[in-house]
């Protein structure tokens, strides 16, 4: 009885202990080694790169039970140091303000998912995307509110879902192929970690989705296959992306299953099915949260449509060039602004190929917009710039090696249909309207795995087998550490998957609580319950709730304590603020003073957001719903900012 158990245990066991080192290094407030090692992780490059690569190489080559418990907790481990790095660093950018409060089309998706719990509906912002807003939600809802527990969530799936990739690669083509893709996952998942962004969803779904069909491939199982289009449609839906990589698959597997017809016909249909099962979730999904009286799904393509239209330029020209349409609502927003850029497209046609072809050339840069432009870091660009040129170079090599064998073996054949789907996509999922690769969340797999192969694929050559030619003892431990395959064998017929499949529930599970558990959150949520309170004329009544790891501390200079959230002393909170892209915004959080505290409010009471400002002194010693009296910022752009200083407050809810 105990045999028959043992894989279930041994995963659980891994997975308690990983989740163990995951929890112990957010909760560790050591100045020493985990504070400077957690900074690195998260801003580093020069030396994190190849230390990074090396560890997870070394821990893949572990064999049995023990390298499976170390595997995964290197993986947990890293992707544990990048959230504290952000946490302890303070650091501030575009939807991120010292290290946690959301802004920008982050603050949309919080207060969106805080909505949901209060039973309301979700705004214009979640309605392009209600599969991200509905598991936030949960996820909050799970943790009391606490923004960083739910946070930490979402890395914790990535660091899962990477791993499980990881198992897969290594089992067919090897730890060298595998920790470098593992290695560029987590470089583009870094940036992500800590900020209440959609990607923080939509790559760990693409990734489960191709472990699936990696797994499938190697077992030739149809019905992973079909599970893997599902899961990957739910993470275009999540993060919108190369949705022409969907055709691809099916056209991929149809011909791969064939027999003496063109296609496999009953598996394309299948194929198909499935994404249509997968865009109707989300439609469920979007309907059954009030999503649909506030918006259109995908309607932000649109604005991408448009800059297409006008030669290449970028997705907010529309309002430079129409700033009446910020103030009309859905779904007549977007119906104006599709009318608009066919309009365009009819007068200049030549205008929409030139802007589609700038988006491939962007693609194939060195900028900030390349394919590989999300593996930077504190270092020079000339360096950054020769590192982005060589995965370039491994990529192509990766795509020859695959076009060379291409008839030798599925992986090979996956790859260029994959490929074609990516290239047919780039104009649509526009690399120059979210630079570092955002929009290619949900497809990040492909693009880890291309230059990966192209490595592993040169290493062969310059460490060719044993029996092919004498090598020194030197050669021949680098082929072990690598965990090389034999070259026949990586293209031809690779090593079969282990026999534990754990990607497969884990995304039946997912896909349960994508669906099920925003829907049930909704229908049984009610607004809360709190007193009124009156406050002096000329001042507003608010109301938001207090909740653990959701807000920012600002202290006096002469305090002595650790910079780490929620607690940073004045001159490192400036320092911070300077992130953000916006003069504006950036004077109003510059002019809070020390003792403060910064809450990134939801008036329960009129569903407005707010940013509460308040003496920290102020605050009760417990949490729950405050009332609060107080004035706006007196500059009116800084007041639609939604800035608000306290005068007095009190606990007026649970």
């Amino acid at each position: 009885m105990i045999q028959r158990y043992k894989p279930a245990l041994a995963w659980f066991a891994s997975i308690l202990l990983a989740t163990g080192v995951f929890v112990y290094i957010l909760l560790d407030r050591s100045p020493y080694p985990v504070r400077p090692i957690a900074i690195q992780a998260r801003l580093g490059f020069t030396i994190v790169l190849p230390l990074i690569f090396t560890l997870i190489l070394l821990a893949l080559r572990i064999e049995g039970f023990k390298g499976q418990v170390i595997a995964m907790c290197t993986i947990t481990a890293l992707f544990a140091l990048s959230l504290a790095g952000l946490w302890a660093s303070g650091y501030s950018d575009s939807v991120i303000i010292s290290g946690l409060l959301p802004w920008s089309d982050a603050d949309g998706f919080y207060d969106d998912a805080r909505r949901l719990l209060e039973g309301w509906e979700l705004t214009h912002i979640s309605a392009r995307r209600p599969l991200f807003s509905g598991l936030f939600a949960v996820l909050l809802g799970i943790s009391h509110q606490n923004l960083q527990a739910a946070l930490a969530g979402f890395a914790l799936l990535n660091a899962f879902s990477c791993y499980l990739l990881g198992r897969e690669i290594r089992c067919t083509h090897g730890a060298l192929t595998a920790a470098f893709t593992l290695t560029l996952l987590f470089f583009f998942y870094r940036r992500f970690s800590g900020a209440v962004m959609t990607e923080n969803l939509g790559l760990p779904l693409g990734v489960l989705g191709f472990a699936l069909l990696w797994r499938g491939t190697a077992l030739r199982d149809t019905w992973l296959i079909l599970t893997s289009i599902l899961v990957t449609t739910l993470a275009l839906n999540t993060r919108a992306g190369a949705f022409f990589v969907l055709p691809a698959l099916i056209l991929w597997a149809g011909r791969m299953w064939r027999t003496k017809s063109l296609l496999h016909w009953k598996l394309v249909g299948l194929g198909c099915a499935a994404i249509a099962c997968g865009f109707l979730l989300n439609a469920f999904v979007f309907h059954f949260t009030g999503a649909s009286s506030q918006g259109v799904p995908f309607s932000n393509f649109s604005y991408t449509l448009y800059g297409l239209a006008r030669g290449g330029e970028r997705w907010n020209v529309i309002f430079d060039r129409y700033p009446e349409l910020f103030n009309i609502p859905e779904p007549e927003h977007s119906r104006r602004i599709y009318k608009l850029a066919f309009d365009e497209i009819r007068h200049q046609p030549m205008n929409l190929a030139k802007g589609m072809l700038k988006q491939w050339q962007l693609l194939f840069s060195t900028t900030r917009y390349g394919a590989y432009s999300f593996v930077v870091g504190e270092t020079l660009t000339p360096i950054r710039q020769a590192v982005n040129l060589t995965l370039f170079l491994l990529a192509f090599a990766g795509l020859f090696f695959c076009f060379q064998k291409r008839n030798a073996s599925q992986y090979t054949s996956l790859m260029l249909f994959m490929t074609a789907g990516v290239l047919i996509s780039i104009p649509f999922a526009s690399p120059q309207d979210a630079y570092g690769m955002r929009a290619y969340a949900a497809s990040m797999p492909f693009f880890a795995l291309l230059p990966a192969l192209g490595l592993t694929y040169a290493a062969q050559l310059l460490l060719p087998a044993q029996k092919e030619q004498k090598r020194s003892r030197i050669g021949l431990l680098l082929r072990r550490l690598c965990d090389l395959k034999p070259t026949q064998q990586s293209a031809a017929q690779p090593a079969p998957p282990t026999k534990a499949d754990i990607a497969t529930p884990l995304s039946l599970l997912l896909i349960l609580l994508l669906v099920v558990s925003p829907v049930l959150t909704r229908a049984l949520s009610a607004p809360s319950a709190f007193a009124h309170v009156d406050c002096p004329d000329g001042q507003t009544p608010m109301y938001t709730r207090y909740s653990p790891g959701s807000y920012i501390n600002v202290v006096r200079e002469d305090v002595f304590l650790l910079d780490w959230l929620p607690n940073f002393h004045q001159s490192r909170y400036e320092r911070s603020i300077h992130g953000l892209p916006g003069e504006l915004q950036m004077r109003g959080f510059l002019e809070i003073e020390a003792p403060a505290t910064i809450i990134n409010g939801l008036d329960l009471a009129s569903n407005q957001s707010f940013w509460l400002i308040a003496n920290t002194e102020q605050l009760p010693s417990s949490y729950g719903i405050l009332g609060i009296c107080g004035k706006w910022h007196p500059s009116p752009p800084l007041k639609l900012y939604g800035f608000f200083y306290a005068d007095t407050i009190r606990l007026v809810g649970e």
